[in-house]
C-alpha cells in the first residue's frame, strides 16, 4: 500500500512540472555553465554563459513560472548567494532566457545546495524525558556515515542501516546534532552544522517551539489553478497507516473531513497541487493519528491560498485586488489553546529588481499602486505571514498569492482613426489623424510606415501633439501609408488602415491620367473635382467635376503654364478632403499665319503676322519678299505685323513670300516657309 502512494504522489508532483519551461521543447537552446553542481555554503553560484543567444538573463530559483513571469523576474547577474535560502539540503533549478535570432532560448540546469553536511532527520519529543530520532532514506542522505549527537553521547551508523530510527532518554535541556560524513573528505562542505538546543515542554507565551511537528510553512499559488505545498515534520520507519501523514485540501470557511484528503502517507518536503477551482480559496493542513511516541492525534496549522484576482490599470496607477486571508483557524475564533496572527505585504519587482515591499494592515484585500512609472514592467505577488499556536504548539508559515506581472509595452493600444493622406503644392505626401484617439494613455509620439516592396515600414515620427506626418519624399506615384502611435506608457497602438494617395499624371497633348485609390481609411469617396490653379499663385481659378479616371485639361487663360490637380472629398460627416499632386504643363504654342490679307482699313484683316498664343517665343524673325526675291519687311517681335506697306507707301496687290523662325522658350525651334497674297 505504501509503494502504490509514494508512486502516486510522484505521478502529481512531475504531472504540475512537465509543464515548465524546462520540458517546453518549442524553445531554441541556450547553454550555460554552473560553477559548481553542488554548493557548499556561504560558497556563492557563478554562471558562465556558453549561448550564442542575445540579451541573455538567469532566474536563481525557478519554480515553474510561465514565460512572462520568467522575463519579469530574470536578472542579467551572473552570480547568487542562496544563504537566505537554505536552511537544510535543497534542489535548485536555474533558468537561462535570451534571444537567438528572434526566438526565445531557454536552458535549464539543476544544482544543489548544502548548509554544510546537514544529514536529512527528525526527532520527536516525547512525553518524559525520551526522543526517537529518524534518519530516512533520501537523495540527500547519501554520505557514508552518519553521526547522531545527544547531550554528551555519540552514536555512529552507515548508510546501509537507513531508514534508521532509535530512541533516546535524555535528560533536558539537552544538545542535539546529526550530521553525516564521506569516506573522502573531499567531497564533504566544510560548514559546521550547527548544534540544536532541546528543552523541555514547559507551556510558554506563544505555543511550544517543536521543530518537527508537522508545520505547513509555505503555500505558494505558482498560478490559479496550481500551488506547491511545503511541509516540515517528522520522518519514520512505522509502515503502520495510522503514524503516516495525511494531506487535506477544502474550500476557505469549510470544515476539513475524511473526503478532503488529497494524499495519503507523504513526508516532509513540497509537494504540487492542482486547484478545483481557480475562484476559490483553499486550506490546507496535515494530520496523523499517533506519532512515534505512540501519542494520539498529531496536526498542524492550516494554511490558506488567496489568489491575486487582478491588477488593472488606469492613468496612472494600478489596482490590485485579491481574496481576502481568514483570521480565524478552522473557522474557530482564537483562544488561549489556538490562535493566529495574520500580517500580509505586496512584494513587488520593477524592471526585475525587487523593490521595497508595501505593508499592510490584515483586514486590506485591495490595494492602489500610484508610485509607479507606467513604461515599467511589474511583478506583484501579496504575501502573508501566519503565526501563533496550534494546541499549545507554536506555528509560523507564509502564503504566498499567485504572481500577476504587468508590462504596459505588451498592451496594444487601439488604432488612429479618421486617417487620410493629401499631397501639398510642393508636391509632397503628408497623412491626417484624429490627434485625440479614444485611449485612456496620453500619447507620446506618432509613427509614419510607408508600404515599401509589399510591406509597410517606419519612416518618421513625431512628438505628440501633433495631427500630421508629412513624408519628405517627392511624390513621384501613389504611395500606401499606415500610422500609428506609441503612449506614455510605451503601449504600441495597432496600426490604422492603410491610406492611398492620389497621383496625377500628364499624357501630351492634354490628357490626365489617375488611378482609383481611396486616401481615406474609414469613408468612401463621394465626389472629385479637377481645380484649376493660377499660373502664378495657389488660388483656385476654376473648378470641373469629374467622373471616372481621366480629364482632358483645358487651357484657356493660361499663358506659359497650367497648374491643375484633383480634389477627392468623402462622405463622411465632416467631410475630408484630400489633394492629388499638382501638374504642371506648358501651354502649347499655336503658330498661325494667314495666306491672304486685306489691309484696306476696313478693321478686318488688315495686317500680316502671328497669330495664337506667343508668350513662350523667346526669339523671333519674320522676314517678306516680293516676287523678285527682294525683302520688303522683317520683324523681331511676334506681337508686330506687316501693315501692307513698303517704305511708307502702299505696297501693290499680289504674290509675297515669307520666312519666319523662332526659338520657344523650352529650347524648341519653329522654321516656316510660306505664300501671301496681299488683295486690293
Amino acid at each position: 500500500m505504501r509503494l502504490i502512494l509514494l508512486s502516486i504522489l510522484t505521478f502529481v508532483f512531475f504531472q504540475s512540472k512537465s509543464q515548465d519551461l524546462c520540458q517546453q521543447p518549442s524553445f531554441a537552446k541556450g547553454e550555460f555553465d554552473l560553477s559548481s553542481t553542488t554548493l557548499c555554503l556561504p560558497q556563492m553560484l557563478t554562471v558562465t554563459d556558453k549561448s550564442l543567444s542575445k540579451n541573455v538573463k538567469y532566474v536563481f530559483n525557478y519554480q515553474g513560472e510561465s514565460l512572462e513571469e520568467v522575463k519579469m523576474l530574470a536578472t542579467s547577474q551572473i552570480t547568487f548567494d542562496y544563504t537566505s535560502l537554505v536552511k537544510k539540503p535543497e534542489t535548485f533549478t536555474v533558468v537561462q532566457i535570451g534571444d537567438f535570432n528572434g526566438k526565445v532560448s531557454v536552458a535549464c540546469k539543476n544544482l544543489v545546495v548544502r548548509p554544510g553536511n546537514y544529514a536529512i532527520h527528525s526527532y520527536t519529543q516525547c512525553v518524559g524525558s525520551s526522543l526517537v530520532v529518524n534518519i530516512p532514506v533520501h537523495t540527500y542522505n547519501d554520505f557514508d556515515t552518519y553521526e547522531i549527537i545527544v547531550g554528551t553521547t555519540s552514536t555512529m551508523i552507515t548508510r546501509s542501516q537507513l531508514p534508521y530510527q532509535t530512541t533516546k532518554n535524555v535528560v533536558l535541556p539537552t544538545q542535539f546534532k546529526v550530521t553525516g560524513n564521506y569516506n573522502d573528505p573531499t567531497k564533504g562542505c566544510s560548514t559546521p552544522v550547527p548544534t540544536t538546543t532541546i528543552t523541555s515542554s514547559v507551556l510558554v507565551a506563544g505555543g511550544i517551539d517543536r521543530p518537527f511537528n508537522p508545520n505547513i510553512s509555505e503555500v505558494k499559488l505558482q498560478n490559479p489553478q496550481k500551488a506547491t505545498i511545503t511541509f516540515t515534520g517528522s520522518y519514520h520507519t512505522s509502515n503502520v497507516a495510522a503514524e503516516q501523514y495525511r494531506l487535506y485540501a477544502y474550500p476557505k470557511g469549510t470544515l476539513p473531513t475524511t473526503s478532503n484528503v488529497i494524499i495519503s502517507n507523504i513526508v516532509p518536503g513540497k509537494y504540487s497541487v492542482n486547484i478545483p477551482d481557480s475562484t476559490k480559496s483553499y486550506c490546507y493542513f496535515i494530520q496523523r493519528e499517533k506519532t512515534g511516541c505512540g501519542f494520539s492525534t498529531e496536526w498542524s496549522a492550516e494554511l490558506c491560498t488567496h489568489p491575486l484576482k487582478s491588477v488593472v490599470f488606469s492613468p496612472y496607477q494600478y489596482k490590485l485586488d485579491w481574496t481576502r486571508y481568514p483570521n480565524t483557524m478552522f473557522g474557530m475564533p482564537s483562544n488561549f489553546i489556538t490562535n493566529i496572527a495574520i500580517s500580509q505585504r505586496i512584494e513587488r519587482t520593477e524592471n526585475s529588481s525587487i523593490v521595497t515591499p508595501i505593508m499592510l494592515f490584515a483586514n486590506i484585500f485591495t490595494y492602489t499602486d500610484n508610485t509607479i512609472t507606467c513604461k515599467n514592467k511589474y511583478c506583484y505577488r501579496v504575501k502573508v505571514n501566519t503565526t501563533g499556536q496550534i494546541g499549545f504548539l507554536k506555528f509560523s508559515g507564509q502564503s504566498l498569492s499567485n504572481l500577476v506581472c504587468v508590462d504596459r509595452s505588451n498592451i496594444v493600444a487601439e488604432k488612429p482613426k479618421e486617417v487620410y493622406v493629401s499631397t501639398d503644392f510642393d508636391n509632397k505626401n503628408a497623412v491626417y489623424f484624429d490627434k485625440t484617439p479614444n485611449w485612456p494613455i496620453d500619447i507620446n509620439r506618432w509613427v509614419l510606415y510607408k508600404k515599401s516592396n509589399g510591406s509597410f515600414k517606419k519612416i518618421d515620427s513625431l512628438v505628440h501633439p501633433t495631427d500630421f506626418i508629412a513624408d519628405k519624399v517627392l511624390a513621384s506615384k501613389s504611395e500606401e501609408y499606415r500610422i500609428g502611435y506609441i503612449d506614455k506608457c510605451e503601449s504600441v497602438s495597432a496600426l490604422s488602415d492603410s491610406v492611398a494617395s492620389v497621383f496625377m499624371s500628364y499624357q501630351e497633348p492634354k490628357l490626365l491620367n489617375w488611378k482609383n485609390d481611396n486616401p481615406f481609411s474609414e469613408s468612401n469617396i463621394a465626389s472629385r473635382e479637377i481645380e484649376y490653379l493660377e499660373e502664378n499663385a495657389n488660388t483656385i481659378k476654376a473648378l470641373k467635376p469629374v467622373i471616372g479616371n481621366q480629364h482632358e485639361a483645358d487651357f484657356e487663360g493660361y499663358n506659359d503654364q497650367a497648374k491643375i490637380r484633383l480634389k477627392t472629398v468623402s462622405d463622411s460627416n465632416p467631410a475630408l478632403v484630400s489633394y492629388s499632386n499638382v501638374v504642371k504643363m506648358e501651354v502649347p504654342t499655336n503658330l498661325v499665319f494667314p495666306n491672304v490679307f486685306t489691309p484696306n482699313n476696313d478693321k478686318f484683316n488688315d495686317f500680316f503676322g502671328l497669330k495664337g498664343k506667343f508668350d513662350n517665343i523667346e526669339s523671333y524673325n519674320l522676314q517678306v519678299f516680293n516676287r523678285y526675291g527682294e525683302q520688303v519687311v522683317q520683324l523681331s517681335n511676334p506681337a508686330e505685323s506687316w501693315d501692307g506697306s513698303i517704305k511708307g507707301k502702299t505696297a501693290p496687290a499680289g504674290i509675297y513670300f515669307y520666312r519666319i523662325s523662332a526659338i520657344l522658350k523650352n529650347g524648341e525651334s519653329f522654321n516656316k516657309d510660306g505664300i501671301l497674297e496681299l488683295l486690293r
